[in-house]
């Protein structure tokens, strides 16, 4: 999930510059998952049952928590059951090239991690302002997202 920054949104002096404010965690049995992270200190909350219609006619259907639960960089999880990756279609792809993330704490936000059974895909967490700046492989050159991301 992306957002346009601004102050009043993040407090980054980055005004109109895109912003990654979560990311997801494909899982298996979420409620299962959910109560593991609970018991080791983090609830990533109720997981919630959701679904849409394809442009087919078929049904895609998925569960997840709720984002934004976390102190920091933590995910929400997503479960797709049985249902296909919609990636799976003719969808375009843009592939992930790196993802970083950066707290105030990092020890805690390392913590959430930890009691989700995540292992970070970046580089570890590090100590400054709140951020997920992450790269992306576009048809012209990679794009940039979050605080200290730039263009390249």
């Amino acid at each position: 999930m992306t957002r346009g920054s601004g102050s009043e949104e993040t407090g980054s002096p980055e005004a109109g510059s895109p912003q990654l404010v979560t990311w997801a965690v494909r899982v298996t049995g979420i409620a299962a998952r959910g109560a593991a992270a609970r018991a080791h200190g983090h609830d990533p909350g109720t997981p919630v049952a959701m679904s849409r219609r394809t442009p087919d006619g078929g049904r895609l259907a998925w569960q997840l928590t709720p984002p934004g639960t976390g102190a920091g960089p933590a995910p929400f999880l997503l479960d797709r059951g049985d249902t296909p990756h919609p990636s799976g279609s003719a969808l375009p792809v843009l592939p992930l090239v790196s993802l970083t993330a950066s707290h105030p704490d990092p020890g805690a936000a390392r913590a959430e991690l930890a009691a989700l059974g995540v292992r970070w895909p970046g580089e570890p967490v590090t100590a400054g302002p709140t951020g997920l700046p992450a790269f992306l492989a576009g048809r012209h050159g990679r794009v940039a997202f979050g605080r200290g991301a730039v263009a390249v």
